[in-house]
């Protein structure tokens, strides 16, 4: 079908990819975005909530490998992982992706990333 790669929902309503990344980011967001660095294939993003102390870190692998990465955030220490879920697919080009909620990820661990996926960490910092 002709757009359903860019299109964010389908004929019925349902997400296609790019809804559901648009979810991703409707559903954790700071009031601000902040500066992050990364190497390699994973692109990073992040925001804050200074309110809350609260920090998403949005951790893209572009590549088809899995990755895994270690989180560490200057000048602040981490108090709780509050939630992380990733999106991921059985290629790039999968309309069809699986959202699933990460329930092993803690504090101060390497974060598995899955090949082509998308990663969010809701996490709580120590004031």
């Amino acid at each position: 079908k002709p757009g359903r790669d860019h299109d964010a929902i389908d004929e019925n309503g349902n997400l296609y990819p790019t809804g559901q990344a648009l979810r991703i980011w409707g559903n954790f967001l700071g009031n601000q975005m902040v500066r992050s660095d990364t190497t390699g294939h994973i692109v990073t993003f992040a925001s804050y909530d200074p309110h809350s102390s609260t920090l998403f870190s949005y951790l893209v692998n572009k590549c088809p490998d899995a990755e895994s990465i270690k989180l560490e955030i200057p000048g602040k220490k981490i108090d709780t992982i509050q939630e992380a879920w990733e999106l991921y697919g059985k290629e790039p080009e999968d309309i069809n992706p699986v959202w699933q909620h990460l329930t092993e990820i803690k504090p101060g661990d390497p974060i598995p990333l899955k090949g082509t996926s998308i990663t969010v960490i809701k996490i709580k910092l120590k004031d």
